[in-house]
């Protein structure tokens, strides 16, 4: 739904690790009104890439959305370089609008890629080599294969004060 850049030192918010700033990731939840959205998107380089968004209502406080995505592409000029990756992520909210509700959602995604690693330098200069070389194994991936499943629980005491709890997997 959104990407939150923090810049800087967050210790106070995030912890010790995050010293130079926290990438806050903040994923579609389900609403109360229906939706549907579907792109496709076709380019040069062997580009094809779809999304959907879709949400609907499945009580008066309760919700399902889905989102799904692929995409394959190669890169200019580069035969032997590819990017492969889909993922798909069901959600489900009970208690909108509500003092106490749960929004539930489960992310899946998978990637697999032969990357490119360039043209190797010679005398401080690109190697005088043709664009297409390639330079890496025919052994190199890029894989992930990523399954997170995440519950978060909130109560309303008023309209300023509430109290959460996430449980990630």
């Amino acid at each position: 739904d959104s990407v939150e850049v923090l810049k800087g030192p967050s210790a106070v918010l995030f912890g010790r690790g995050s010293t130079g700033g926290a990438i806050n990731q903040v994923s579609k939840a389900p609403l109360l009104a229906p939706l549907d959205s579907v792109t496709a998107v076709l380019g040069s380089n062997q580009l094809y890439r779809a999304t959907a968004d879709l949400d609907t209502p499945i009580g008066a406080a309760s919700a399902a959305r889905l989102n799904m995505m692929g995409e394959a592409s190669r890169v200019a000029e580069r035969d032997d370089v590819r990017n492969r990756r889909w993922g798909i992520a069901p959600a489900l909210a009970f208690g909108l609008g509500e003092k106490d509700s749960l929004v539930v959602n489960y992310l899946h995604q998978q990637q697999d890629d032969v990357p490119d690693v360039g043209v190797p330098f010679v005398d401080g200069a690109p190697a005088p080599v043709p664009r297409n070389a390639f330079f890496g194994l025919a052994s190199n991936r890029t894989t992930a294969n990523d399954d997170i499943f995440t519950a978060r629980v909130r109560h309303d005491f008023s309209e300023e004060l509430s109290l959460a709890d996430t449980f990630r997997y």
